[in-house]
This record gives structure tokens, C-alpha cells and sequence, in this order.
């Protein structure tokens, strides 16, 4: 009778145990994420702390609840500004949809698509700046540091942009998915600026020019 050879380290069946594990840090960070969120003005900080306790999986660091608290603790008050501002542009944006589809204002369609892009742009905005913002950095150069990230890397952007949209139709079709989609945004924006980071640089690739060895 055949017998399965042992598994040594190595072997390619790793990973796959790695990826579940994944898996469920990324929905706990959509319940941590949610549960820090609920008082609305504190999304962007939950964002941002979601994202730095899935750098810290990645990377492998221990006592990530203690570098949790810390950046609760040191973060929930310097983030209200951002939280109030990212509040209030959004619920503009969000009476300009609501009547634009029930047209109460001239070209309704266009308002309502036009206010739908934007809040969906905000959101990328939102997201971008969550990834750059340590409780040193703060806010400003986090909001300062999204121009650059964009134009550095506008697939990127993209990316994002998409994963909001995806989201957001997918919460809209059944409301408990916003838990997990919270979490996956959160890892989008990391993986985003994991691939960003592994992209050859102009002076990394090979220059066409130059004669190849044989």
C-alpha cells in the first residue's frame, strides 16, 4: 500500500496554511476596523490601524495587540479633524447622489453619476492616506504624501478604486459583507503598496540599448 512520503519544510504545502491564516487576519481586521469605525468620524484611523496590523502579520512581528493599542491610544485624537473633514465631504457628495436620482435637480443622472465617481475618488483618497499615516507622520503629510502616490503609481490608484466600487455594490446587496469588505480593503491597500515596492525602477530595467552578453 502506498504511502504518502513526509512533508519536509519547504515542500510548497506551507503556504497554503500561511494563506488561511491570511484569510483570517484579514477578516479580523474588518471587525477590528468596523467596531473602531462606529463613531464615524474614526474611519480613517481605523483604516490606517487596520492596515499597519496587517504590516505587522506580514512581516512577522510579535505583540501586534500592544502596537494595536498604542496607535489607538496615540492616534484617536489627532485623527478627528481628518474623520470630521472625510465626513462632511461625504455626506455633500451623498445628498448630490440621493437627488440627483430622484431628480430634483436638472440632469439628475449626470449629478448622481458625477457625485457617485467623486465619493468613490474620496474614498481611494481616504484609503491612500490611511496607508501612509504613522502616529508620528500624522495627518497632513499622510493627506500631502496621496498626489504623489497617485501619479507614482496610478495603476495602483486604480486598483483601489475598483476594490471600493466592488465593495461598496457588495454591501449594498447584503449588509454583513461590509465586515469582511472592510478588511479587504484594508489589504488591497497594503498589497497595492507591496507591489508598488516590488516594481523594477527605471534603474533596475534592462536598458534596450545596452549589447546583451551571450
Amino acid at each position: 500500500m502506498p504511502t504518502r512520503p513526509p512533508r519536509r519544510p519547504g515542500d510548497g504545502r506551507r503556504p497554503a496554511g500561511r494563506g488561511f491564516a491570511l484569510l483570517g487576519e484579514v477578516l479580523l481586521t474588518g471587525v477590528l476596523v468596523l467596531v473602531l469605525a462606529l463613531p464615524l468620524l474614526t474611519l480613517p484611523l481605523a483604516l490606517a490601524v487596520g492596515m499597519r496590523h496587517l504590516r505587522r502579520h506580514l512581516a512577522g512581528e510579535g505583540s501586534r495587540r500592544s502596537g494595536l493599542r498604542q496607535d489607538v491610544r496615540r492616534g484617536l485624537l489627532p485623527s478627528l479633524p481628518a474623520g470630521v473633514a472625510a465626513l462632511l465631504v461625504w455626506a455633500v457628495l451623498s445628498v448630490d447622489v440621493v437627488l440627483g436620482a430622484t431628480g430634483v435637480l436638472p440632469g439628475g443622472r449626470v449629478v448622481a453619476l458625477a457625485g457617485a465617481l467623486a465619493s468613490a475618488a474620496v474614498a481611494v483618497a481616504v484609503l491612500l492616506a490611511a496607508r501612509g499615516w504613522t502616529p508620528e507622520r500624522g495627518w497632513r503629510a499622510s493627506l500631502r504624501g496621496v498626489r504623489a502616490d497617485v501619479t507614482a503609481d496610478p495603476a495602483g490608484a486604480l486598483y483601489l478604486l475598483l476594490a471600493t466600487v466592488l465593495v461598496a455594490l457588495l454591501t449594498w446587496q447584503l449588509l454583513p459583507l461590509l465586515v469582511p469588505g472592510l478588511g479587504l480593503l484594508a489589504f488591497a491597500a497594503v498589497a497595492v503598496e507591496e507591489r508598488r515596492t516590488a516594481l523594477p525602477g527605471p534603474r533596475d530595467r534592462p536598458d534596450p540599448d545596452e549589447p546583451r552578453e551571450d
